[in-house]
């Protein structure tokens, strides 16, 4: 693009293509998948509206992989409400210890992870008397 050229985005152009992992899949073949600024904008809505992503004074921390598109939300939806993004280490998310110093020192106000890692998060604080970790 040329400096004096604007770039005018509609809601109709791509805002990013996503090609998840095949070792997600039954498959063995990589697809893509071509997401919308519209979609995406609307989506980001709906969590501000359902009152899941809502100030600039939320602390979130990252919880999904960057190969995996959930981490679309924790990322880019953050950043949009401008509040803040913590990012855990390499393989962060699986040392409950690592995990529940991180949620306890940088008092994360919001988490997005699946019932299995809930699960076993809780289990782990319960056995180790560490539930001042979440409240």
């Amino acid at each position: 693009m040329l400096p004096n050229e604007r770039l005018f985005i509609q809601s109709m152009n791509n805002t990013q293509v996503l090609f998840p992992s095949a070792t997600c899949m039954l498959h063995e073949f990589i697809y893509q998948i071509q997401l919308r600024h519209r979609n995406f904008t609307q989506f980001l809505r709906s969590f501000v509206y359902a009152d899941i992503l809502t100030t600039k004074t939320d602390t979130i921390i990252q919880m999904a992989r960057c190969s995996f598109d959930n981490h679309l939300l924790s990322l880019i939806g953050t950043l949009t409400i401008k509040a803040t993004l913590i990012m855990l280490r390499p393989e962060g998310h699986m040392d409950l210890d690592y995990l529940a110093g991180v949620l306890n020192e940088k008092q994360i106000t919001t988490m997005y992870t699946a019932p299995s890692l809930w699960n076993s998060l809780f289990n782990f604080l319960n056995n180790t008397n560490r539930k001042s970790s979440v409240h």
